[in-house]
C-alpha cells in the first residue's frame, strides 16, 4: 500500500479520483449563512423585509413583508400612483408573503397609522381621497408586480446558491481541501511501479 495526496491519486489512478472527489462533493452542504445574510440586506433595499430564508437543492424560497410604500419607491410605481404611495406610507402598507418552489402567498395587512389626503390631495374631502385610492388600487395591481418580483428574487438566489455549490466543490475546490487538511489516500502499487 501507499499514500499519495489527492493530486497524485488523480494522475495516477483518475477514476479512483474521481469517485473520491465525488463523494466529498456529495456531502458539503447546499446551504451557506452569508448567501442568507446577503439576501436578507439586498431584498430590504427593495422594501421586502426577509424573516426566513430556505435553500434547498433544487429551489430557494423566503418569507417575510413587503413594505409598499418603500417597494412603490424601489419599482418607480410611487410617481403614477401617488395617492395609493401617501395612502400605504401613512397606513404602513405590506403584504406578507411566503413563496414556495412553484407559487407563492400573501396576504395585505396594515401596521397602523390612518389615511388622510395630503400634499397635493389635501383638497379633497375624505369620501373623494379614499375613491381615489381604491382607484389606484385596482389600476395598479401592486399585487402582481409584488409577486413577479418576489419570484424573481427566488429564482436569482437560487441561481447564485448553484454558483456558490459550484465553486465550492469543484475539483480545484476538492484538491485545495485535501492540500489544506493534509488528506491522502491509500492505493495498491502497481508492480511496475514496485520495480522502478
Amino acid at each position: 500500500m501507499k499514500e499519495v495526496t489527492a493530486q497524485e491519486l488523480k494522475e495516477l489512478r483518475p477514476k479512483e479520483f474521481e469517485r473520491e472527489y465525488y463523494s466529498w462533493a456529495s456531502h458539503q452542504e447546499y446551504y451557506r449563512d452569508y448567501m442568507e445574510e446577503g439576501f436578507k440586506e439586498r431584498a430590504l433595499e427593495e422594501g421586502i423585509d426577509v424573516d426566513y430564508v430556505e435553500m434547498h437543492q433544487y429551489n430557494a424560497q423566503f418569507a417575510g413583508r413587503v413594505w409598499l410604500d418603500q417597494f412603490m419607491e424601489f419599482t418607480g410605481l410611487h410617481e403614477k400612483y401617488l395617492a395609493l404611495y401617501e395612502d400605504s406610507k401613512a397606513c404602513k402598507t405590506y403584504v406578507r408573503v411566503t413563496t414556495e418552489r412553484y407559487h407563492m402567498s400573501y396576504h395585505v395587512g396594515y401596521a397602523g397609522g390612518d389615511t388622510h389626503p395630503t400634499g397635493v390631495f389635501q383638497h379633497l374631502d375624505m369620501e373623494d381621497w379614499c375613491a381615489l385610492v381604491n382607484e389606484q388600487v385596482e389600476e395598479c395591481d401592486y399585487l402582481t408586480e409584488v409577486e413577479d418580483r418576489c419570484n424573481q428574487l427566488c429564482r436569482d438566489l437560487f441561481r447564485a446558491m448553484e454558483q456558490d455549490y459550484e465553486e465550492q466543490t469543484n475539483v480545484r475546490a476538492f484538491l485545495e481541501y485535501c492540500d489544506c487538511n493534509e488528506v491522502t489516500f491509500s492505493i495498491e502499487e502497481e508492480e511496475d511501479e514496485i520495480y522502478s
